[in-house]
């Protein structure tokens, strides 16, 4: 039990660091410290400067120079890139609707006095028309 108490107070022994003067041994400089302390000044230390460079980065055009980092303009490209995608998407959608009406009504077309039921999809999803047949009127 003695042991593991002797390791933590190494750490709170106080040392003495002294700066001389080699011609005059007049004291310079001094400083007292422990392990302790020095180990908390470290990783103090560390952890101020990966702050700051964490924020030097974020914050300022350096981040361009990170590699595969896009800069402004290629930022730009890609979110124009993706509305654009998105409004294809829209009508290829719009499209492919109305070529499916269209072989609907052929369909129809074809089988005029049968009544055939289906959905003639229009491009709001909430209008559904059910049982729409076409047939010709008799003109005399």
């Amino acid at each position: 039990m003695a042991k593991p108490a002797k390791k933590v107070s190494k750490w709170k022994y106080r040392y003495r660091f002294t700066i001389f003067n080699d011609y005059t041994f007049e004291e310079v400089w001094q400083v007292r410290f422990s392990k302790l302390n020095i180990f908390i000044l470290l990783g103090s230390l560390i952890v101020l400067l990966i702050a700051l460079t964490t924020v030097l980065i974020a914050f300022t055009n350096l981040r361009e120079f990170i590699p595969g980092y896009p800069d402004g303009n290629m930022r730009r490209n890609i979110v124009l890139n993706a509305y654009r995608l998105d409004s294809l998407e829209n009508e290829l959608r719009m499209r492919d609707q109305y070529f499916e009406n269209i072989s609907i009504r052929k369909t129809v077309q074809k089988n005029q006095d049968e009544w055939v039921p289906y959905i003639l999809k229009t491009n709001e999803s909430s209008k559904e028309y059910w049982g729409i047949g076409f047939a010709r009127s008799s003109s005399k």
